[in-house]
């Protein structure tokens, strides 16, 4: 036990614990999970968090004195040294903890590339590791800030408890604006001038195989909102765990493709707003696409115009040397509210600048390659 704020648990300690004191079973309840070298922008997502948490208080009506967001952070080896700022940040905000030491070696076996680490996979598993009375929870990635109020997820979850198909959602979560659909060529209705520019044009590859809507939307993992005890009585981490193996050759974006094809027809959309990912600027930079969208145009209007959450996708992130998101300003300015506050990037050496501009320029060549593709054929 860190403080009375903070409480450490392994996964066999969490699996026979009884709800801590101080602990609400049914107030919102964040679940993050990271390892050591994402603890510094996850200390800046929980500022941004608990500044929109706090700022919006007063304005919820018939809101509860105790209302309260609460963490459950999947730890996959944090440092002492990190784990000492991150919870001077907890503390600070005064947002209870249950820390719980991860199994990393349950997700080894899954593949990983770029930035990502296995850590990744942890949310697949949460309803697994965690215990009944934890029931729901909102997951977020550590590469976000948050800038709206995290109530209206909660609450959205709550209240449209089935989708369009009649099937009860197990997650709520916002399409992926990098490439939002399971065949952009079928559903996309501005599909020619996107189509270069997509991150993928099948984000399931194999979804044809798997009976899966080609009109459907394919969403992004970095923001959900998940319903665990649906997924305890559905089997569903084992189910997930299955569908990789079972489609190893297939897999495109780690832990997505499981999460898409179990829940294909178990998930509700949440507004686009709430997931602005960065390849909206890819799309942006582009003028044949000015005044088009890729889907949603209302909604993604309101995304590029006041966005709710900024998630920094790309490989790039904002505590890079040479980041060229246009709102990494607006990440120093959350993490200037922890212990990190006078940290700034140091500058690395050529190989870095190099593969800086190559991530770039493969963009680029992506889109010439399809656009040539296209006229091909």
């Amino acid at each position: 036990m860190d403080s009375d704020l903070i409480a450490s648990f392994s996964l066999a300690e969490l699996k026979s614990a009884r709800c801590p004191a101080g602990w609400h079973e049914h107030s919102p309840t964040l679940l993050c999970a990271t390892d050591d070298r994402y603890t510094m922008p996850l200390a800046a997502a929980m500022a941004s968090v608990m500044t929109q948490w706090n700022a919006n208080r007063t304005q919820v009506a018939g809101v509860a004195e105790d209302d309260r967001i609460q963490l459950v952070l999947l730890d996959g080896g944090i440092e002492h040294e990190n784990w000492q700022r991150l919870s001077q940040t907890l503390r600070a905000f005064n947002l209870k903890t249950l820390r719980v030491q991860a199994d990393r070696t349950a997700v080894e076996h899954l593949k990983i590339s770029h930035h990502i680490s296995h850590t990744a996979y942890f949310r697949l598993l949460s309803s697994r590791w965690l215990p009944e009375w934890i029931s729901r929870v909102i997951y977020l990635d550590c590469d976000v800030i948050v800038l709206g109020d995290l109530r209206e997820l909660w609450k959205a979850s709550l209240l449209h408890e089935s989708n369009a198909s009649g099937h009860r959602n197990e997650v709520w979560a916002v399409p992926d604006v990098a490439c939002p659909y399971l065949d952009p060529a079928a559903a996309c209705p501005n599909y020619e001038p996107f189509a270069p520019y997509f991150a993928t044009l099948n984000p399931i590859r194999n979804f044809r195989e798997l009976g899966l809507d080609p009109r459907g939307y394919y969403f992004n993992s970095g923001v959900m909102v998940l319903d665990l005890a649906a997924w305890r009585a559905n089997h569903r981490s084992e189910q997930l765990l299955e569908c990789l193996r079972e489609n190893a050759a297939h897999v495109w974006c780690w832990d997505q493709y499981a999460l898409n094809v179990v829940f294909a027809k178990c998930w509700g959309a949440l507004p686009l707003a709430w997931n602005f990912g960065a390849h909206a600027y890819d799309y942006a930079a582009v003028p044949n696409l000015t005044g088009l969208s890729p889907l949603l145009p209302d909604q993604y209007q309101e995304m590029l115009d006041r966005p709710k959450l900024i998630h920094y996708t790309t490989e790039i992130k904002p505590w890079h040397y040479y980041s060229f998101h246009p709102l990494t300003k607006t990440f120093f300015e959350y993490l200037a509210l922890t212990p990190w506050a006078t940290w700034s990037p140091p500058k690395p050496g050529f190989k870095t600048w190099w593969h800086v501009q190559t991530f770039r320029w493969q963009k680029q060549l992506m889109a010439m390659t399809r656009r040539w593709r296209a006229v091909r054929h």
